[in-house]
């Protein structure tokens, strides 16, 4: 069903709380993952160090997905992150996003949006939402 699953991250500890579900729902189905991060900074002359810390930034988090034994590729993209976002479901022919919600006020969501929002609202594909509030479960001892 799922052969392929998108993990969009964005540098928070609060993104980072999909992790564990896609992680699970991929070693479930036997799942690539994509983990993808967006900058929103347009491309510069002196935008190599930026590009090295997003490219550290994805291999930190790929490498969680390779310690349990999941195939895993890296993306980083530039622009808008919903567009990015969903742009990168559509070139990499996913089947699935997990990612995590951002914990905006009420209002400033109404105002301003979630890309959570955008992505579920625009995406013909199955999303899987983690609140960033969201403690991962401890196992069992």
């Amino acid at each position: 069903m799922f052969k392929r699953i998108l993990v969009p991250v964005d540098g928070t500890k609060g993104s980072e709380q999909a992790v564990p579900y896609a992680k699970t729902l991929a070693k479930a189905v036997d799942a690539e993952v994509i983990v993808c991060t967006v900058s929103t900074m347009p491309a510069a002359p002196s935008s190599s160090s930026r590009d090295q810390e997003a490219d550290s930034y994805v291999n930190k988090v790929a490498d969680q997905f390779r310690r349990a034994g999941v195939t895993v590729k890296t993306l980083i993209c530039r622009g808008d992150a919903p567009y990015e976002i969903k742009k990168a479901a559509v070139d990499w022919n996913v089947d699935a996003i997990v990612m995590a919600t951002r914990s905006r006020q009420r209002v400033q969501r109404l105002v301003l949006g979630s890309v959570a929002d955008i992505i579920v609202r625009d995406c013909k594909l199955p999303v899987l939402l983690v609140s960033s509030r969201r403690r991962p479960r401890r196992k069992a001892a």
